[in-house]
């Protein structure tokens, strides 16, 4: 098993990412997947309380399409030389990151229900 620096449990992802347009939700899953499905059946197996540690993500892929490029540019590439990558990143484990994450965390997955519902009362296949 792979442990991140404090000896936590870490898992490695290798895929292909929409860098602009769907890596957060892309996160944001596998994240709500680790937690309510891998986590919490291993918590229910075993009694113990399961934590998340750390992911690394890999992506094989990571690109921007076209129709995402000028977005891009301006909100981020133009900034390079006049930012430093602390100011054009963030700390997951920063309280505030914490807090906004944690807030928004019911209406995504309400979205996500919605949007679920949706597609599948359309016939797609």
């Amino acid at each position: 098993m792979n442990t991140g620096p404090d000896s936590s449990p870490a898992a490695s992802l290798h895929r292909s990412n929409d860098a602009w347009g769907a890596f957060f939700m892309n996160a944001f899953g596998f994240i709500q997947f680790f937690k309510d499905v891998i986590a919490a059946g291993v918590a229910e197996k075993t009694g113990k309380d399961v934590q998340l540690g750390r992911v690394n993500w890999h992506a094989d892929s990571w690109h921007i399409y076209g129709s995402d490029l000028a977005e891009a540019e301006g909100r981020f590439f133009n900034r390079l030389e006049t930012t430093t990558f602390t100011e054009r990143t963030y700390n997951f484990h920063d309280e505030f990151i914490q807090q906004m994450y944690l807030e928004e965390e019911a209406g995504i997955l309400a979205k996500i229900d919605e949007y679920t519902k949706k597609y599948e009362a359309q016939d797609v296949t």
